[in-house]
């Protein structure tokens, strides 16, 4: 009996130790789990190893400042990326030209068609005359405009004055054409006894388009028409003026309206300077004079030019 007790105990010992042993495990475990999550006690106290409120408070702003400082820091990023982003943006865009006033200058070389007519005339050969190219300078004062995103397309409106000379002269030798005190003959037409200067001024507008259209070069063409006045100065105005007022079927008309067509190639090569290729086309012929003499022998001519070439330098300002 005692033995049976005594094994009984043992056993009972034993489990008491087990449970003891495995509570003591438990406890290592789940108090530093308790400890780091702040549980409290039950008087509302911190629990043994609980850091101070305070503590946690602070810790709780610093992790509130660290996480507004992040997505503050988020916020400045998204905006350098926009900026930057617009900034990629406009550097690849397309700068194209400006709307700006201009200024143009340009050198021409004229050719004239000329058509003399003669009725009556004793010799059988009819009297001609010969001009040769009419050179002069232009200068010309406008606005040129451009619309859309990319300015590839514009206007401009623009007043001009252009002054061409050259010397002419008849043709034949054995023709003599007599009116009042003056009789006109030949002459080599090139060394030319008679000078003759036109002077053309109006105002236009041409459609612009560039083909490229960068930072630094521009390139494309323009197409218009010119609404002018041209005028006619010889060395004959004189005795022209003279016998037409005293012969009432001569006439003599130096100036006369005219209508012009224009085309040129055109590059700009800076932002404010640029050069044109072009051809303008007068397209009305002027009776410049119509003179019966005495002998009722008529003379007529009638000119034109048919064309002008220019270089023209352009100005932006």
């Amino acid at each position: 009996m005692r033995r049976y007790k005594y094994e009984n105990f043992n056993k009972q010992g034993l489990s008491f130790c087990h449970l003891l042993l495995k509570t003591c495990l438990l406890s290592g475990i789940c108090v530093p789990i308790l400890h780091g999550v702040g549980i409290r006690g039950l008087d509302n106290s911190p629990m043994m190893g609980m850091p101070p409120t305070n503590d946690l408070e602070n810790d709780m702003k610093k992790m509130e400042s660290v996480e507004h400082e992040h997505e503050h820091g988020d916020h400045n990023h998204e905006v350098v990326a926009s900026k930057n982003t617009h900034q990629i943006k406009k550097k690849d865009a397309p700068i194209g030209e400006l709307s700006n006033f201009f200024i143009g200058f340009n050198y021409q070389a004229s050719g004239i068609q000329n058509q003399v007519l003669s009725s009556n005339l004793p010799q059988p050969t009819k009297m001609t005359m010969n001009f040769p190219p009419l050179v002069g300078v232009g200068l010309q004062l406008g606005y040129k405009q451009f619309f859309g995103p990319k300015r590839s397309f514009g206007l401009r409106y623009f007043v001009f004055f252009d002054y061409n000379h050259n010397r002419f002269g008849s043709l034949k030798a054995d023709t003599e054409f007599p009116f009042g005190a003056y009789t006109m003959t030949e002459k080599d037409s090139y060394a030319g006894q008679y000078t003759s200067n036109l002077y053309t001024y109006g105002a236009g507008m041409d459609m612009i388009y560039n083909f490229v259209s960068t930072k630094d070069f521009i390139f494309g063409f323009a197409v218009g028409f010119q609404l002018a006045g041209d005028s006619w100065a010889s060395s004959l105005q004189k005795q022209l003026q003279s016998y037409v007022k005293s012969n009432k079927h001569s006439s003599y008309s130096p100036a006369n309206f005219q209508f012009l067509v224009n085309f040129a190639l055109r590059a700009q090569v800076s932002k404010k300077n640029g050069i044109e290729l072009g051809i303008k086309i007068p397209t009305i012929t002027h009776r410049y004079f119509s003179l019966t003499n005495a002998q009722g022998q008529t003379l007529q001519a009638n000119v034109r030019r048919i064309y002008a070439l220019q270089v023209s330098y352009i100005r932006d300002f």
